[in-house]
């Protein structure tokens, strides 16, 4: 007689599987996918709601959509100061305000730039904007820097200072866009 896999007394199979087994076994191929698997580098693992929890280094997407918000923020906030800052400097310009208003608001848009440029610091930034969230420190530095030399410049009729003051204001902006541009790129 040939062995074969029909053969009870060969295959150690049973002809019939027990039923309390086969709803164990049910029971665990259903769950057993909800309990965590491994795909892409992700662990998805089930408690009350699906949460995706991503490799060591890389950031959650409300890590990033928090991230992304808060340099949304601190941007329109410059925004606001530049544009007060440029339009009472037109009003000099015209004649309808004094240096030592400019002046006083340089002083003020300073520290403002100083306290922006301390709460990037103690930022937690997502590894993913690390080399933009620099480069915003160091925009925001060069914001506080021109203020100084816009302030100085006004209040001694500086116009030395006062160039200064636009060079670093341009190096502010260009180095401030590039940040956000990369920071923009990442999804």
């Amino acid at each position: 007689m040939r062995n074969s896999f029909r053969d009870k007394r060969f295959s150690g199979i049973p002809n019939r599987i027990p039923a309390p087994v086969l709803a164990l076994a049910g029971i665990l191929l259903f769950f057993l996918p909800l309990a965590g698997c491994v795909s892409g580098g992700e662990k998805t693992v089930t408690v009350e709601r699906t949460v995706t929890v991503t490799p060591d280094g890389a950031s959650t997407r409300e890590e990033i959509d928090g991230y992304k918000s808060a340099i949304d923020g601190m941007s329109g906030e410059a925004d606001a100061i530049n544009r007060e800052f440029r339009d009472r400097v037109d009003r000099f310009n015209r004649g309808e305000s004094d240096a030592e208003e400019i002046a006083g608001l340089a002083s003020s848009n300073r520290q403002r730039y100083e306290d922006m440029t301390g709460r990037l610091t103690e930022m937690r930034v997502p590894p993913e904007f690390r080399d933009a969230h620099r480069e915003l420190i160091s925009g925001f530095s060069k914001w506080r820097s021109a203020f100084e030399s816009y302030r100085d410049g006004f209040r001694e009729g500086n116009n030395i200072l006062l160039d200064r003051a636009r060079e670093e204001d341009n190096q502010a902006v260009v180095e401030v866009n590039q940040a956000i541009n990369s920071i923009l790129q990442v999804e």
